[in-house]
């Protein structure tokens, strides 16, 4: 049994979700005599947002205890001091022996992932079980596994994330794929490329706070864009704006790498035209608008360095005879 498994609300849940906010979008727009998808824009905005911190509830199990998180915050529930645990209506509650409690909305996994869940935390929080697997035992069980003898990008990515949740560091994962069909400076990118658990609870209050601040811009942004565009055209501005902005924060509130790589290509693209604006106008404002920018592309590659050390802005780290290098 796997020591790090990451949880997730089911499909259907957010489907739920989504369906019941175009039903209040649409009769909104009804009531108040607008046509079905029009007006009151801000109903799919706030169930946009909804959605994102819908997805951004996880429930991560270890050998040690249980990580509930929202938004980068949340609780630890350690096996240790894990009382009881009761599944009561829709809810999974955890007591625990200094009289806390925490509860889980356990409706909203997947009949599977319910099931798996139990299991884990009955076996990992068992007093009886003769001492949960180290991460070291862990690395053994996988080595045991027997890998394919060639494979393609997908499959080399599960065997990345069995490999690293096993215990194995980044360095000792890469000598064992290698010359399995997969080319090594890819192999190298899908290693590096890889989030490392412990570096995004470290990283995660710098992320959120830079998701406040995108969040906020992506709003002014795309409201200004609104009122300024013609109105046959607003609600294509409204849907492209969110949907793009959308998968920008769905990048960052996963600590994705092509999410960083991508907003600080688009942030200089945008600087470049800042200061051409800048240089025919002479108005102030872009000009400010260039050193916010600056300090968002610094602030947002600083994250980036520290959430992939061993990633550079093309490529990976290598050392003086041309071999890869990682950080652990």
């Amino acid at each position: 049994m796997k020591t790090n498994v990451t949880f997730n609300f089911a499909g259907v849940f957010y489907l739920k979700i989504l369906i019941i906010g175009m039903a209040i979008w649409i009769g909104l727009n009804l009531i108040l005599g607008n046509g079905p998808i029009a007006g009151q824009y801000y109903v799919p905005f706030f169930l946009f947002f909804i959605l994102l911190f819908q997805y951004s509830y996880q429930l991560n199990i270890r050998k040690e205890g249980v990580y509930i998180k929202r938004l980068g915050m949340g609780a630890k529930v350690n096996f240790n001091d894990l009382e009881n645990t009761k599944q009561e209506g829709k809810k999974l509650i955890f007591y625990m022996s200094d009289t806390a409690q925490h509860h889980i909305p356990f409706s909203r996994f997947s009949s599977q992932d319910q099931a798996k869940i139990l299991q884990m935390i009955e076996a990992f929080s068992s007093k009886e079980q003769g001492g949960i697997p180290s991460q070291e035992e862990c690395g053994k069980e996988s080595q045991e596994d027997e890998i394919p003898e060639h494979m393609l990008k997908e499959t080399a990515k599960r065997w990345i994330n069995d490999l690293l949740n096993s215990g194995l560091s980044k360095k000792d994962v890469f000598d064992r794929l290698r010359d399995r069909g997969v080319p090594e400076n890819k192999l190298a990118k899908l290693i590096a490329s890889t989030p490392d658990e412990i570096l995004c609870v470290l990283q995660a209050g710098k992320n959120n706070i830079f998701i406040t601040i995108f969040m906020l811009m992506s709003a002014i942004a795309l409201w200004g864009s609104y009122i300024t565009t013609e109105p046959r055209y607003q609600v294509y501005v409204v849907v492209s704006g969110v949907l793009i902005n959308g998968l920008f924060l769905l990048g960052f509130f996963r600590f994705k790498l092509i999410a960083y790589n991508f907003y600080i290509l688009l942030s200089t693209i945008s600087i470049v035209r800042e200061l051409n604006s800048f240089f025919v106008t002479e108005a102030i404002y872009h000009l400010i608008g260039v050193v916010i920018t600056l300090c968002l592309i610094a602030f947002v590659w600083f994250i980036r360095v520290q959430l992939y050390p061993d990633y550079r802005w093309i490529g990976c780290k290598k050392d003086k005879e041309g071999e890869y290098i990682f950080s652990d």
